[in-house]
């Protein structure tokens, strides 16, 4: 009987694991999808989350995310580790921490100057907000809300579907859509990070 008891004491924290919250930023929040490639998002300067996408164990890329939706850089990864001439930038006319957050039935128009390997070019990015829907990702249910990027306001069949989690200020891509097709990202797990 001790024994039993010992063992499910020793089990139960692991099995029922709090649900991350907006402070886990702080150490990291691990997003996995169904493959096991996974990223870490974290806190990085205010109004700015940074993640690190991992395939296969192997750092692929890392984006900076103002208000951890908005994409303000994206790094390439070669080998594993971070590559100085696969930076992209782009630059919106708010700060990351006055960007504004979206909202269901809202559309947003945002000009953007995008600095992609040295060639500077502007446009503009529309984000629409979808109503509300609950994700699970583990034994995690999540308030998301999908909102659509479109990077061409005349092209309405390619644009990334985002999954917004108001609840812990971040956002993941859930699919990229192209004209002659999509990709899928399907996460199956959240978990702080220590």
């Amino acid at each position: 009987m001790r024994l039993t008891f010992l063992i499910a004491a020793l089990w139960a924290p692991a099995a029922f694991a709090a649900c991350p919250v907006a402070e886990d930023l702080k150490t990291g929040i691990r997003l996995t999808d169904k493959d096991g490639h996974y990223e870490i998002l974290k806190s990085y300067t205010p109004g700015t989350v940074t993640s690190h996408y991992y395939e296969n164990g192997a750092l692929d890329s890392r984006v900076l995310l103002a208000r951890g939706l908005y994409l303000v850089e994206y790094i390439e990864a070669e080998g594993g580790a971070l590559s100085a001439s696969g930076r992209d930038t782009y630059s919106y006319e708010f700060t990351p921490e006055k960007m504004p957050i979206p909202e269901a039935g809202k559309v947003l128009e945002l000009p953007v100057v995008l600095n992609e390997g040295g060639d500077i070019s502007s446009g503009l990015d529309v984000f629409e907000a979808d109503p509300e829907i609950t994700v699970t990702l583990g034994a995690c249910a999540y308030r998301v809300l999908p909102v659509r990027q479109y990077f061409d306001k005349e092209d309405r069949q390619t644009y990334e579907l985002l999954h917004y989690l108001p609840e812990l200020g971040v956002s993941y891509l859930k699919t990229s859509f192209y004209s002659d097709g999509s990709d899928t990202y399907d996460y199956v797990a959240i978990e702080a990070t220590n």
